[in-house]
């Protein structure tokens, strides 16, 4: 009530809240692609070690999957900010 009447009070959970959200900005693009990266070089290294696979291109490979496993993360982040949710809950999909 008093952000109606005074524009500028705000309560201490709207400023902690927006003090925090910068962070995440932030933090989470950079945890997305090193969990892509991650990701990718254990299937770089499940094709090698476990199925014996032979990768004319190792590095390559894995730096290709990387940028894939990278864009799909960020297009898909962009698109849950764009219609509103701040994130997709995995365990919706386990039911």
């Amino acid at each position: 009530m008093a952000s109606i009447i005074d524009p500028g009070a705000r309560s201490r959970s709207e400023h902690e809240r927006s003090h925090c959200y910068p962070v995440a900005v932030v933090w989470q693009p950079v945890a997305g692609v090193l969990l892509a990266g991650l990701a990718s070089a254990f299937l770089v290294w499940e094709a090698t070690a476990w199925y014996g696979m032979e990768l004319a291109a190792a590095t390559h490979t894995w730096l290709f999957l990387w940028l894939a496993g990278a864009a799909f993360y960020m297009i898909q982040s962009a698109l849950l900010n764009w219609i509103g949710m701040p994130a997709m809950a995995i365990a919706e999909c386990l039911y």
